[in-house]
């Protein structure tokens, strides 16, 4: 039935159609019952189609009218992802030598600096290194000192090639041995030089190469670290990236120097913005995508390292027929927009018409239904009149 548009509060009255039998007074009889049926179906019909307003609560509401035009709507491609760092600055700790942590006084969030120790490992085979190197360092000297002098008597043919030969291979392993231990104390951070001095260690640091914040911790006081375990991750944020996963059939619209516009999936409310930096040459064969790497317009270091987004990828401009959005209000899970079919005097007659929308760009939204070029649409009050509280009555 019609809907009457009150000025004050949104009320929708019946309207009383009066029905008018065309047919001789006299006649009576099932036939006539069936086209007075038919008569009210029609006419119900046709109230309940159509939407009565007056010019004085058109001015009221500060209502208007607009037609489809069209809009320039950017072409994206979407994708998902996280947030990330460079290899360079992320950090796995671990240690060349196994051992049981001593001491770990670092949490999750701590900030650490180059050549920082972060955890203390004791092992009793540190003692037993530093040992060998000293009882090695020792017997050099005197190995040298042999070989020096069985080289003077070989060149004088006081000695034998053969004892000189012997002399030289012995003095020559334990240069190699000697070698061998001081690497190994300098990748355990010790000094060869205290060593020799008697200052032997059980409990040796475990340093960090990068700045940053620790974001993962292993290993607790008391663990046992095994050769290469991992003990605690690093991570500097002071460049991090979007790293994007694209679909196979959208990788080749992608190019360098594209707008990204990424949400985290936990607060999709802020847009942030980014540049496509780099575009992977190879598919991954389980998921069918291509990696896209981008750099954040906003260089900041609170962005969470891990975090999931959702992001839209801006390829390019298509021009599309839009209204505003304010246009389309949604009932019963579909579209409609109010079209003028006809004005009498002050009053406007419009017409509910269900239609298909696309996406919604800077206040408008892509109509992706045909209208009448000349077709006059409520762009702003629909929903007063069709919305949820407006007193719709069927």
């Amino acid at each position: 039935m019609k809907k009457i548009f009150n000025t004050n509060i949104l009320i929708f009255l019946p309207v009383l159609i009066l029905t008018l039998l065309s047919c001789n007074p006299n006649k009576t009889g099932k036939d006539g019952e069936h086209d007075e049926e038919m008569a009210r179906q029609d006419e119900h019909h046709d109230e309940h189609e159509h939407i009565v307003l007056t010019r004085e609560q058109f001015e009221f509401n500060k209502m208007k009218w607009g037609k489809p035009e069209m809009k320039t709507f950017e072409e994206t491609v979407t994708a998902t992802g996280q947030i990330d760092v460079p290899p360079k600055n992320r950090e796995i700790i671990s240690s060349f030598y196994g051992g049981t942590v001593k001491k770990l006084d670092l949490l999750v969030g701590s900030s650490v600096r180059p050549g920082m120790a972060v955890v203390w490992l004791e092992n009793p085979e540190f003692v037993e290194i530093q040992k060998n190197y000293a009882e090695v360092k020792t017997r050099l000297d005197f190995l040298k000192n042999e070989f020096e002098r069985t080289q003077t008597l070989y060149e004088e043919n006081i000695t034998s090639k053969k004892k000189f030969l012997e002399t030289k291979s012995r003095y020559e392993a334990a240069v190699a041995e000697a070698g061998a231990l001081e690497k190994q104390l300098r990748l355990l951070g010790m000094s060869p030089a205290e060593v020799m001095k008697g200052h032997y260690r059980s409990v040796l640091p475990v340093k960090t190469k990068i700045r940053g914040y620790v974001s993962k911790i292993h290993v607790s006081t008391g663990s046992r670290v095994e050769p290469h375990d991992p003990i605690m991750e690093i991570i500097n944020p002071g460049h991090v990236h979007v790293e994007l996963n694209v679909y196979e059939k959208d990788a080749l619209k992608i190019k360098k120097g594209q707008k990204i516009l990424f949400r985290f999936t936990q607060n999709p409310a802020t847009v942030h913005k980014a540049t496509v930096h780099l575009i992977g040459y190879e598919v991954d064969p389980g998921t069918r995508t291509v990696r896209v790497h981008g750099h954040p317009e906003e260089h900041k270091n609170n962005y969470p390292v891990g975090m999931f987004v959702d992001a839209k990828i801006i390829t390019g401009e298509k021009m599309k027929p839009a209204l505003p959005e304010e246009s389309f209000v949604e009932k019963d899970g579909k579209w409609y927009v109010l079209v003028l079919k006809k004005q009498e005097k002050d009053k406007f007659i419009l017409e509910p018409v269900e239609v298909k929308r696309g996406e919604t760009y800077e206040g408008y939204t892509e109509l992706l239904t045909d209208l009448p070029k000349d077709a006059q649409v409520l762009t702003y009050g629909a929903f007063m009149l069709m919305g949820e509280g407006s007193g719709h009555e069927h």
